[in-house]
């Protein structure tokens, strides 16, 4: 659909709103993520605002994967906690045919500690404030860009109320599941909401007039990828090739096989623990007081 569009429109830029990790954990999660930012490189993306499926992968990881993009990583609010900077970049400005498009994105903290709950305990990332550091990147780079283009991780009803308070915002796209407008709330900006699944593409058509970019259209075109007018993508099929769902399926079984070795591994250590020893590593575990356990098996220990 993207090279469709392409061949009526010549100044195109392409965003995607993140999550593109699935849902799984470990290898099989990684190798998933590697092929679709491969697939994204051959669809020439001009942006990526991370979501929190994403973030899921790890900083070390993600880094590792969003090295080999061609396309930058959008983080206006998220900090690495390793170094104190903009996980990503705070802002991208493209240029099409002499439009200047800007490009900022943010993730509510919410969001963050439902993909990774230890992420502050373990000092991976620092979210800052979403309004402050949306009004922040708009001060900045307003004046530099034609359109200013806003991908939120805040539901639809929050992103609303974020244009409506923010002013200088020429689009925005919410890329939550929520699709709830508040009571009393009309955006001054147009609001899109990213599709599940690619099943959709928001589609926006701005042009210059009288040296000022003004809104033309905006809808959404519905994919159904079975569609006769939309042929396989050559460089997407050669990725994924006739055997992802073996290499996955693969990769699943050996993820089982580990994880069940593991779990035998640390139960034959436990084996080895006394009623007493293991009474107090559980009682670690759980964060509570220690108190006096009786020496011998507790369980043997007859009522007084």
């Amino acid at each position: 659909m993207v090279n469709k569009l392409r061949g009526t429109e010549k100044h195109i830029v392409l965003i995607d709103c993140g999550d593109f990790a699935s849902d799984d954990r470990g290898t099989v999660q990684e190798i998933t993520a590697e092929v679709t930012v491969k697939g994204m490189n051959g669809l020439m993306y001009d942006a990526v605002v991370l979501g929190p499926r994403d973030l899921s992968l790890g900083p070390t990881r993600l880094k590792a994967l969003m090295g080999n993009a061609v396309f930058p990583a959008v983080t206006t609010n998220l900090v690495s906690g390793s170094t104190g900077r903009l996980f990503g970049t705070g802002h991208v400005i493209v240029e099409r045919g002499g439009m200047r498009v800007g490009i900022i994105g943010v993730i509510p903290e919410r969001e963050v500690k439902e993909a990774v709950p230890t992420y502050q305990e373990r000092g991976l990332f620092k979210v800052l404030s979403v309004e402050e550091a949306v009004g922040k990147a708009v001060g900045e780079i307003r004046g530099k860009v034609d359109v200013l283009a806003l991908v939120s991780h805040e539901g639809y009803g929050e992103t609303c109320r974020l244009v409506e308070k923010i002013s200088g915002i020429d689009v925005a796209i919410s890329a939550s599941d929520d699709r709830e407008t508040p009571p009393g709330v009309v955006p001054p900006t147009p609001v899109m909401k990213a599709a599940f699944r690619g099943t959709s593409l928001g589609y926006v058509t701005f042009e210059m007039r009288d040296g000022k970019a003004v809104l033309r259209e905006r809808k959404k075109i519905d994919v159904d990828c079975s569609a006769p007018d939309i042929p396989e993508d050559p460089v997407v099929a050669a990725l994924i090739g006739p055997d992802f769902e073996e290499r996955l399926a693969k990769l699943a079984r050996e993820r089982s096989a580990a994880e069940e070795s593991q779990v035998l591994k640390e139960a034959k250590e436990l084996w080895k623990l006394s009623p007493r020893e293991y009474l107090e590593l559980e009682m670690k575990k759980g964060g509570g007081k220690e108190t006096a356990v009786p020496a011998g098996n507790p369980f043997l220990q007859k009522k007084p």
